[in-house]
């Protein structure tokens, strides 16, 4: 557990949701213990295959992003609403880094319910074609 990293690196202050996240991707094997990760997972990664993804997308989508996060700054997350034809809202989690529940659980859900609030009782905007 002591090996247990965050991808990419950042604080956390809640140590006990790492501690419990650690514990939870370890597994027995002959002599010890392994990670539950899949080695290739970075490797299938590509951003035009992101970027494709996105932009054919043909359900709603919302998009979260921490303040600080180094993977999504303000830029990306600008491009990725562009992708969206400017049609699914950008919610910044303040004070949070990339990972979002890890660092601001409470203002992650709060932030989630009013979104899924305001879905129950809207209808989807259609994206540009």
């Amino acid at each position: 557990m002591a090996h247990f990293r965050l991808i990419p690196a950042q604080p956390c202050a809640n140590d006990f949701i790492i501690e419990h996240i650690a514990r939870a991707s370890l597994r027995p094997v002959d002599g010890g213990f392994t990670w539950k990760f899949d080695p290739a997972v970075f490797s299938k990664f590509s951003e035009e295959k992101m970027s494709d993804y996105l932009a054919s997308a043909r359900c709603r989508v919302a998009m979260f992003c921490g303040e600080k996060s180094i993977v999504v700054p303000p830029e990306t997350g600008e491009y990725m609403y562009e992708l969206l034809n400017r049609s699914a809202p950008l919610i910044e989690i303040p004070e949070a880094h990339h990972h979002l529940m890890l660092d601001q659980p409470l203002a992650f859900i709060a932030a989630l319910r009013a979104l899924l609030a305001d879905w129950e009782h809207s209808i989807p905007r259609r994206a540009r074609p």
